[in-house]
């Protein structure tokens, strides 16, 4: 199910910086998800995904 605080999300973006998370934050945008991922075979290399949106003005 939908949460619906995602209607009006109108804007999404991905990061992996803690800084560009803090910042969106500040700025009004929601924290949507985060997740795990690697980006090579190793499995020590792997990072912290940010999913913001930010909602409709």
């Amino acid at each position: 199910m939908v949460s619906e605080e995602l209607f009006n999300i109108t804007k999404v973006i991905e990061t992996s910086s803690t800084n560009e998370v803090n910042e969106f934050l500040s700025q009004g945008w929601q924290l949507i998800d985060r997740y795990t991922t690697t980006f090579s075979s190793e499995t020590n290399d792997q990072v912290v995904m940010y999913v913001l949106g930010k909602s409709k003005d």
